[in-house]
């Protein structure tokens, strides 16, 4: 039986710092060698990330929020993957990242999203 581990990264695009000096926190998802990053709308300062903890540090009221606001991405990414096994389907990022947003997975439709008939 081949064990397929999910990870979960956050990074920070320092190349897209804002005008208020803060940076924008991406969501990183690797599963079978397949990678599907987005942003989760949390922006930092960049002297604040901690890359290697994926923590924001020193502790005051703003990493304090964006601390618990990725531990809570950390753990629907995490309920969106293991929903996703218990349907013992094939899934790829794409289908673990639209599990976690709440789209709804109906593969039988067709190119207009209309359903199609048997």
């Amino acid at each position: 039986m081949e064990i397929n581990k999910l990870n979960i990264l956050f990074v920070i695009s320092k190349s897209r710092i804002n005008k208020v000096g803060l940076a924008p926190l991406f969501c990183r998802i690797t599963y079978q060698d397949e990678r599907k990053q987005f942003a989760i709308g949390l922006f930092i300062n960049p002297s604040h990330w901690q890359n290697t903890k994926q923590k924001a540090h020193p502790p005051n009221e703003h990493n304090k929020f964006i601390n618990s606001q990725l531990s809570l991405i950390k753990n629907e990414i995490n309920q969106a993957f293991l929903f996703l096994q218990l349907q013992k389907t094939d899934f790829d990022t794409e289908k673990i990242y639209k599990q976690y947003k709440g789209e709804t997975q109906n593969e039988d439709k067709d190119i207009n999203g209309c359903i199609q008939l048997p």
